[in-house]
């Protein structure tokens, strides 16, 4: 089935087995004919991505699970019948799943897991015992117990834990503790007498309801379903397989592995051209980083030394530890590069392929980085709310600069080096002094997360764009806002000014927009990659622009005054 233009995160077939409700991080819940492959409606969550859908026991009635809280639909003709709350404490909804007898809608947010009555909306009550992100949510067939497993702790470094509810009163029965990782699922067998759950721990683990009692651990997979006769469990994982196991025995009876092939290709993250433009990066969800020649298209090297993890089921990042964000930038010499993943920042000697050494912060992760003007200072924007500059010849920690609590996603040196930006999650832009280390002001206009910062050549400008599909352009003396770019729909993967600073780009899910810095008019957009745009770079001469895109490729596009005004201009491709 083809159709959404990005990952899917969530499935659910109708009682009958004739619909099936697919959920993605495009901002859409899409509904499909099972006989024919056909696509019946498209409902549009606006810029939500959906975590998680499933279907009512009658089947008339379709729930989808986003940031924006929990929509029920009317599955026949895609109408928006009302929508719940959020979760409160600011976090998504990570799964949802109705009562056997329709009545009720459990859904799994930050830290709690919430029981709605269907016909009136009403919070019936809230169920709290888990630290972290509720990632999967199940009623047993009698619809007397709810089983709840997610991430554990505030940066997700505590073991899963699976907990068993009372569903009439609240309280919990019992907690299921064996898992080294987090809990990506739960089903209960059709008897209720079994529940299995699967973890990144890559085990799958079935239990004895009534005891808590562990039956035995089936390793390799991460995802999990009952056959409806119970005597079957079917699981998936990270080997791009499905296998079958006898409940009973935990016997392996059989292995799907000819429809089960990988087809993705490896998307790109990030880009960057080297400060005298002959050079280019690129770094690939795959861990890589590859150098190409930018006069001639061609590969030069890889470099390799990182991982990410790939599993088959719900892949909504960011989760604590293993975000989707990467970043690679190089350093003002062109010597060195820097590249963020997996909560660490690593350096690279580029000339001979060699690592140098990794920055690290104990008990949280970097999720952004960024060299100073004279190459000798890296910050790094911490999970913790926190920003590290570092020495980078030694690695030594210079400054702690504090002043939010949510996760430093982007930061940006000026040009001149006085000044530090920093973008969080709460859409708060911090501006500081680095000389000090105090906090000059901070600029608030975005309603999401803070994405990407760049600051103009003369240092006088700075442009954020975050979640929010917002554009913004302000003075760094004063902290006013110059102009709005964009208040799309679509969150903003990255930003940069052209070097000679009359021109910005922007690139999201929607393509590659190019403004006129002066007056905040849209000069052009160019459209190639079918995939998000998570990265864009100019050339040292502001002549190019390279983009890269979750589809997988490296676009270089030339900005002659042809190319702007030319909407049939075709980019090379350089992967």
């Amino acid at each position: 089935l083809r159709g959404h233009t990005n990952q899917v995160n969530s499935i659910s077939f109708s009682p009958d087995g004739r619909m099936l409700a697919s959920g993605s991080n495009d901002s859409s819940v899409r509904l499909w004919e099972v006989s024919t492959g056909n696509q019946l409606s498209t409902l549009i969550m606006g810029r939500d991505w959906i975590n998680s859908v499933c279907f009512s026991p009658g089947g008339r009635t379709l729930t989808s699970g986003s940031r924006a809280g929990l929509r029920l639909w009317e599955a026949s003709t895609g109408n928006h019948l009302y929508t719940l709350a959020a979760d409160r404490r600011g976090g998504r909804i990570y799964s949802v799943c109705f009562s056997p007898d329709g009545q009720m809608l459990a859904s799994g947010g930050n830290g709690s897991v919430r029981l709605w009555e269907v016909s009136t909306g009403n919070q019936l009550r809230t169920l709290t015992g888990h630290t972290g992100e509720v990632r999967s949510v199940a009623f047993s067939p009698d619809g007397q117990t709810l089983a709840s497993g997610g991430i554990e702790g505030e940066e997700g470094l505590d073991p899963g834990v699976v907990h068993l509810w009372e569903v009439s009163t609240g309280n919990q029965l019992r907690t299921l503790r064996g898992h080294t990782g987090w809990i990506l699922g739960i089903a209960f067998s059709p008897d209720g007498r079994t529940l299995a759950s699967g973890s990144n721990d890559s085990s799958v683990r079935l239990w004895e309801v009534s005891t808590g009692n562990q039956l035995r651990t089936l390793t390799g997979h991460t995802s999990v379903t009952f056959s409806p006769d119970g005597h079957t469990l079917a699981t998936g994982g990270d080997d791009h397989t499905v296998r079958l196991w006898d409940v009973k025995t935990g016997k392996n009876l059989h292995t799907l592995t000819e429809h089960f092939v990988t087809v993705w290709r490896s998307g790109v993250d990030a880009v960057a051209f080297s400060p005298n433009g002959r050079t280019l990066l690129s770094q690939n969800d795959d861990g890589s980083i590859r150098v190409w020649d930018v006069a001639t298209r061609t590969h030069l090297y890889t470099i390799t030394g990182q991982s990410r993890n790939q599993r088959i089921g719900n892949d909504d990042w960011p989760w604590p530890g293993n975000r989707g964000e990467w970043s690679v930038y190089f350093s003002p010499d062109g010597d060195m590069l820097i590249s963020e993943s997996n909560g660490h920042a690593t350096l690279w000697d580029v000339s001979r392929d060699r690592h140098i050494r990794t920055f690290r912060v104990d008990l949280s992760q970097v999720h952004s980085v960024c060299f100073s003007p004279d190459g000798r200072t890296l910050s790094g924007g911490i999970s913790n709310g926190s920003i590290h500059l570092w020495e980078i010849t030694t690695g030594k920690t210079l400054r702690i600069l504090k002043g939010g609590t949510e996760s430093v996603n982007s930061i940006s040196f000026s040009p001149n080096g006085s000044v530090l930006a920093s973008g969080s999650d709460d859409g708060i832009i911090r501006l500081w002094e680095v000389s000090t280390g105090n906090q000059l002001r901070t600029l608030r206009g975005h309603t999401e997360g803070i994405k990407s910062l760049s600051f103009s050549p003369d240092s006088s400008m700075l442009v954020s764009g975050g979640w929010d599909g917002t554009v913004l352009l302000w003075g760094t003396a004063t902290g006013r806002t110059l102009h709005i770019l964009a208040t799309g729909i679509y969150g903003i993967g990255s930003l940069a000014f052209s070097p000679d600073g009359q021109a910005i780009a922007s690139g999201s899910r929607d393509g590659i927009r190019l403004w006129e810095t002066h007056t905040g008019k849209l000069q052009r957009t160019f459209t190639g990659h079918i995939g998000s745009v998570n990265s864009v770079s100019f050339s040292s001469d502001s002549s190019m622009l390279a983009s890269g895109s979750s589809d997988g490729t490296v676009l270089v596009w030339e900005l002659t005054p042809d190319a702007i005004t030319n909407n049939n201009t075709r980019p090379d491709s350089v992967e």
